[in-house]
């Protein structure tokens, strides 16, 4: 979410159905808990969801390690979203799921929201009434 203002509504529907075109719950702040949203799937869909989260953190990481090995010498993102870790912690869930939101928002929410607002507003035409 852009620092200081909400999301535009464009932005809000694009982050849900690029999130549900992804397989995971929709979250618009990473902050908040999903464990909410995932009980209200059916196991199964709850496991995909996980097991889908976790594959795009993943992803996402190698992404980001792989941008900053051509820049810096040192990735610090392994530390901070516990790859590797038997159980991670509150802190380590936060940053795996901001990774998430920050890449999809970057890589395909905010072009499509831009490319939606480029659309030019038609007039809405009036019918010619024949005398």
């Amino acid at each position: 979410m852009r620092k200081g203002s909400s999301m535009t509504d464009a932005e809000r529907a694009f982050t849900h159905h690029v999130m549900f075109s992804e397989g995971i719950v929709p979250m618009e702040d990473p902050r908040i808990d999903i464990r909410r949203a995932l009980e209200t799937l059916p196991p199964e869909e709850a496991r995909k969801a996980k097991r889908k989260f976790r594959k795009l953190w993943r992803k996402y990481l190698r992404m980001q390690e792989c941008k900053r090995l051509k820049k810096t010498s040192y990735g610090n993102e392994k530390v901070n979203t516990g790859r590797g870790a038997k159980s991670p912690s509150r802190e380590n869930k936060l940053s795996r799921k901001q990774l998430v939101v920050d890449v999809l928002r970057q890589n395909v929410i905010l072009p499509a929201v831009k490319a939606f607002n480029e659309i030019p507003k038609q007039t809405p035409v009036t019918p010619v009434t024949e005398k």
